[in-house]
């Protein structure tokens, strides 16, 4: 059987960044607003991490080095899950479908060699089009040469997976590695 598993980053293989700093400084409501307002543009390509930042500085009158401190307090990384990929990966395709703006993996995550993890890798600031748009999946399970039999996705956020049945593609919502490891050790 042909299994194509793609994988978000932000929640699930590493800590979530901007939507924890938007929540430390302002209410639920005015978060979510502030969040979309930089990391959609962002996410899309039109602004790099830094600049990103910088604007948000700028804006919203806290200092750069303020925010590249908080949000650099809440990275993490998965390791459990990361050497879980290597496994997985010996019998089935494994990408990265990630909503991120261009250099935020080198300023927060430097020496990650997401090549030894996926086999492909696709970042929305660098395809210009973002989840939950089915155009981003898309471009993912089609660039391989190979009619997958099964494709899942695997995000944090509920509204990346509640709609991709309609392309062929099963949404399995991430909590915690236990939970997952129950899903996807009968592919392994």
């Amino acid at each position: 059987m042909k299994r194509l598993i793609i994988f978000d980053f932000f929640g699930v293989l590493g800590g979530e960044l901007s939507p924890k700093w938007f929540e430390r400084h302002f209410n639920e409501e005015e978060a979510k607003v502030l969040k979309d307002k930089y990391f959609i543009p962002a996410d899309n390509g039109e602004y790099t991490i830094v600049e990103t930042l910088e604007r948000m500085a700028g804006d919203l009158g806290f200092k750069y080095e303020d925010i590249l401190n908080e949000f650099k307090e809440n990275v993490y990384r998965n390791d459990e899950l990361f050497n879980y990929l290597i496994k997985l990966r010996k019998n089935n395709t494994v990408a990265l479908l990630s909503n991120a703006a261009l250099g935020i993996f080198d300023l927060f995550y430097p020496g990650l060699d997401l090549n030894k993890y996926f086999d492909k890798v696709f970042i929305s600031a660098e395809n210009h089009m973002q989840k939950p748009h089915f155009e981003f999946y898309e471009l993912c399970m089609n660039s391989f040469d190979t009619k997958f039999d099964e494709v899942y996705m695997i995000d944090d956020n509920l509204k990346n997976i509640k709609d991709i049945h309609q392309i062929g593609i099963k949404g399995i919502q991430y909590f915690n590695n236990n939970d997952l490891f129950k899903i996807l050790d009968e592919f392994i």
